[in-house]
C-alpha cells in the first residue's frame, strides 16, 4: 500500500519514476494484448467518422503503463496493441450509438463512467484525452489489489486517482476525478445519480466473467445509465452452484427483457477481431452488448 498511497497530486505522480524505478519495483504486467493482430489498426484508421481522433489516440498519446510492454511502429509513430484494442471497443460503441440515435454523437455527452474490471486502468486516461476540456468522473470497480495496481500504473503514467474507500460516503466533489472502488456500497454512495442519463457503464469481458451474485448486486447500480456497453463471451467458466457454464447470451437477453425493454434500445453483435487475439477456441463466441436510453442524446 505504501507504494500507491497519497498519489493524488500530479507533481507526486511525476516524481514516481525517480523514487521507485531505481529500486526495481516490478508490479504485475499484462502481455496478452500483444497477440492482437495488427490489421485492427487499419480497420480503425479506415473509419470514416473519427479517423483523426482515433489516429491521435493510437499514435500521439504519451505511452501508458509498463515500459516492458513492446511497441509496434508505423510511419505515423509508435503504438501498443492494448491501446488499439480499447480504442476499437470505443469506436464500435460510438458507431452503434450514432446509428441508434440517428445522429452523430461524440463522447462529450458522457459525464460519468463506471468501468467494471479496469485491467491496468488505461481506459480512464484514454477517455480523459478524448474529453480533455470536460473530463468525466471515472469509476473503476475491481478487486482491492487490482485497485492498487491500477493506481500505481495511473500514477506512473501521470494520472492521479483516488481510492474510494478513503473518501467516505459524503465526500464531495468527485466531478472529473478517477475513483478506484472495490465495494458496491462505496461506489453507490459516490455515483452521481443526477446525471444517470449521461452516464456510461463499460465492461470489457469482466462483467460476464464475474460470479452471478456480484452481477446481481451490481446490475441495479447501472441499469438506468444512458449507455450500457459490455463485451462478453457467450459462454464462460463454471457457475458457482451448478458447475455448468455461464450462458451469458441468455443472461443479458433476460436483463434486457426485464429491465431495459421500455427504456433502452438494445443491440448485440459479434466481435469479429477477437479471433485474432490468441483465443482461437472461444473467439467465435465473443460479442458486444449495447443498451442506449431512449432519451440519450
Amino acid at each position: 500500500e505504501g507504494l500507491v498511497h497519497n498519489l493524488q497530486d500530479p507533481a507526486v505522480c511525476m516524481d514516481l519514476w525517480n523514487r521507485f524505478a531505481p529500486q526495481k519495483l516490478r508490479p504485475m504486467l499484462f502481455h496478452w494484448h500483444e497477440y492482437v493482430d495488427d490489421s485492427l489498426v487499419d480497420k480503425i484508421l479506415n473509419d470514416t467518422d473519427h479517423p483523426d481522433l482515433y489516429s491521435k489516440l493510437i499514435f500521439n498519446n504519451p505511452p501508458y503503463g509498463a515500459p516492458q510492454i513492446r511497441f509496434r511502429e508505423r510511419p505515423q509513430g509508435r503504438y501498443r496493441m492494448a491501446t488499439v484494442e480499447l480504442v476499437n471497443h470505443a469506436r464500435e460503441m460510438l458507431n452503434e450509438i450514432n446509428d441508434i440515435v440517428n445522429s452523430t454523437t461524440d463522447f462529450a455527452a458522457i459525464k460519468q463512467i463506471v468501468e467494471f474490471g479496469g485491467g491496468t486502468g488505461q481506459l480512464a486516461p484514454i477517455m480523459r484525452e478524448i474529453l480533455s476540456s470536460i473530463p468525466p468522473t471515472h469509476f473503476i470497480f475491481d478487486f482491492a489489489p487490482m485497485n492498487l495496481l491500477q493506481r500505481y500504473w495511473l500514477a506512473y503514467s501521470g494520472h492521479p486517482s483516488y481510492l474510494g474507500w478513503h473518501l467516505g460516503p459524503e465526500h464531495q466533489p468527485l466531478l472529473g476525478k478517477v475513483i478506484l472502488e472495490h465495494s458496491i456500497p462505496s461506489i453507490k454512495s459516490h455515483i452521481e445519480t443526477s446525471i444517470t442519463k449521461d452516464s456510461l457503464f463499460w465492461a470489457s469481458f469482466s462483467f460476464t466473467e464475474a460470479d452471478m451474485e456480484t452481477r446481481e448486486q451490481f446490475w441495479p447500480v447501472i441499469r438506468e445509465f444512458g449507455v450500457i456497453f459490455i463485451a462478453y463471451w457467450s459462454v464462460w467458466g463454471l457457475h458457482d452452484s451448478t458447475k455448468t457454464s455461464y450462458q451469458n447470451h441468455d443472461y443479458l437477453k433476460q436483463k434486457a427483457e426485464q429491465d431495459l425493454k421500455r427504456s433502452h434500445t438494445v443491440r448485440t453483435w459479434p466481435i469479429s477481431d477477437r479471433s485474432k487475439a490468441g483465443e482461437s477456441e472461444g473467439a467465435k463466441s465473443a460479442y458486444y452488448f449495447l443498451a442506449v436510453r431512449n432519451d440519450f442524446r
